[in-house]
Parts: C-alpha cells; sequence; structure tokens
C-alpha cells in the first residue's frame, strides 16, 4: 500500500512539475518575442525620422545596423537593402508583414529557419511618401532556446524530482501509518468496509492536537478500537 500511495503521489508531483515548466517556458518565450517586435519598431521609428531629414537613400547608405534594413517601393520593387544588392531581389509586395504596411501603416510576420534554428521578425511601416520600411531581426527559435535551457533546467528538475520523493514517500508513511499500527505483523493489512463505517464515526469525535503526528496517533487508536470491537 505505501509504495502504490507513493507512486500516485510522486505522479502527481511530476505532472504539476513539468506543468509548471513548460508555462514558465512559454511566458518566457513570449515576452522575449513581444520585446524583440518592439526593438524593431522603435528601430524602424528612429530610420524613418532620419530618412525624412536627410533624405531616404543617402541617410540608409550612411547607417550602420545590426538589422536587416530594407526600403520598398508602392509597387514592391526593391529600392534599397543594406544586406543585398536591390536590383537582385525580387518583388516585396506580397510579403506579409508589407501588405500590412500598406493596409493599415504597420505589419509584422516571421519566418522560420528549420537549418540554422532560427526565426526572423519582421517590421515593416509606411512612410509619408508611401514606400514602405522593413527592419529585420534574428530571434531564437523556441528549438534553439529549449537547447539553450536543457542543462541549467536539468538541476532543478533534478532537485525538485528528489523533493518529491521524499514528500511523497512521507506522505504515504503519514497514511498508511494508523493501518500499520493495528497490526504490527501484517503491516498491509487493510480494515474491512464495516470497519471503515464505524472509524468514520469514531473519527467525528476526534480533534487532532497541535503536534503533526497526533492526527495519526489517533486514527490509530481509533481504528484498534474498531477491530477490538469486532472480536
Amino acid at each position: 500500500m505505501t509504495a502504490k500511495i507513493f507512486r500516485n503521489a510522486f505522479l502527481i508531483g511530476f505532472t504539476v512539475l513539468l506543468a509548471c515548466i513548460l508555462l514558465f517556458f512559454f511566458i518566457m518565450y513570449s515576452n522575449y518575442q513581444a520585446q524583440a517586435y518592439d526593438i524593431l519598431e522603435v528601430e524602424a521609428e528612429h530610420i524613418a525620422e532620419g530618412m525624412q531629414i536627410c533624405g531616404g537613400e543617402e541617410y540608409l547608405a550612411a547607417m550602420q545596423s545590426d538589422e536587416r534594413i530594407t526600403w520598398i517601393a508602392p509597387d514592391g520593387s526593391v529600392l534599397y537593402d543594406n544586406m543585398a544588392d536591390a536590383d537582385t531581389m525580387e518583388n516585396h509586395l506580397q510579403r506579409p508583414e508589407v501588405q500590412g504596411a500598406f493596409e493599415t501603416g504597420s505589419g509584422r510576420s516571421d519566418r522560420y529557419s528549420s537549418t540554422i534554428l532560427e526565426k526572423n521578425n519582421y517590421y515593416a511601416r509606411l512612410l509619408k511618401d508611401g514606400t514602405v520600411l522593413r527592419v529585420a531581426g534574428k530571434q531564437t527559435s523556441v528549438a534553439a532556446m529549449a537547447l539553450m535551457l536543457v542543462q541549467p533546467s536539468l538541476w532543478i528538475v533534478v532537485l525538485v524530482l528528489v523533493l518529491c520523493g521524499l514528500l511523497a514517500m512521507r506522505l504515504a508513511k503519514q497514511i498508511v501509518r494508523p493501518i500499520n499500527a493495528i497490526n504490527p505483523d501484517n503491516p498491509n493489512a487493510t480494515p474491512t468496509y464495516p470497519e471503515l463505517q464505524q472509524l468514520i464515526s469514531r473519527l467525528q469525535g476526534i480533534r487532532c492536537g497541535s503536534k503533526p503526528t497526533s492526527c495519526p496517533d489517533q486514527l490509530a487508536q481509533a481504528l484498534k478500537a474498531v477491530r477490538g470491537n469486532g472480536e
């Protein structure tokens, strides 16, 4: 009986632990993705202001940025790109983020690369002259982030599993202690249904003391009394 209670309690603890880890990871990744888009939006705003003051192509050619910057004409053709030759690039009119910028003033999308386990975030903004400025940045994918967190998370999981095992064992012993106290020669003995009915009526009058062990002791005494009446 002890082993069964221990196994069930341990499985419950492990399930709760796994659910908490997955929830934490989901919340952390969602916040990380939101911050990545916020950074792109702020950078696009600053670039748009510079283009308006200094002129589009002049400003873009002079600036330095780790992000990919693309300037797109109203017909979708690429006017400038800081990481590729604009003349050789395909039309961008059908890109989701570009369509969103033309329709609502701004748009965003992401595309995932299974080869390098990275996701590119794209933020596009409609400028006053009718063109679109797009800023793209790399974001670590869920798979890559999970790989980075494996080692630190593994130590936490092992520690929590050990604690779950200790708590489950203590809980199991606390539950079966009154039953084992009835018949020390046969700790696996289980009260019969009539005995349990009598026990319930006796337990209604029991008030546990301040000590943690008082309840199991009183339960054991009640079970002994029930067994004694049945003999």
